[in-house]
């Protein structure tokens, strides 16, 4: 009923034969549509009794937990840069106690807080210079 195919990696992929793939094109809905129904092909890992490989694996995922750890490390890093810029509000929760660290969630809040007052500023400052 399927078919393995060998692939150079790892794993192989097995598809459905032609005979399943096309058994549903006599189905018909409503009596006039035909309905292709195809078979996603499954993987089948051949790993499992060679452990080099599953090493590896291990390896390579465990360093892509690390990168991803650094760069989120990075990027808090810049929204802390950024709520410590903004000043007391940054620390200050919801409850009106203040926190040792910046809340990152109330950046985004804050930023848009900001662009509004200098955007007002800069309106402001605008309509005083034309009327000079």
């Amino acid at each position: 009923m399927s078919q393995t195919h060998p692939t150079t990696t790892p794993f192989s992929i097995t598809y459905p034969t032609l005979e399943a793939a096309v058994s549903h094109l006599g189905e018909k809905v409503f009596g006039a549509s035909i309905v292709i129904q195809p078979t996603a092909p499954t993987i089948t890992y051949e790993t499992e009794s060679d452990p080099d490989i599953l090493r590896a694996q291990r390896d390579g995922w465990e360093e892509t937990a690390m990168q991803a750890q650094r760069n989120t490390d990075y990027y808090r890093g810049i929204v802390v840069q950024i709520g410590k810029a903004l000043g007391p509000a940054a620390y200050r929760c919801a409850d009106g106690s203040t926190s040792q660290d910046v809340l990152c969630a109330k950046v985004p809040e804050l930023v848009a807080v900001c662009v509004i007052e200098r955007d007002t500023f800069k309106t402001v400052a605008e309509c005083l210079t034309k009327k000079k």
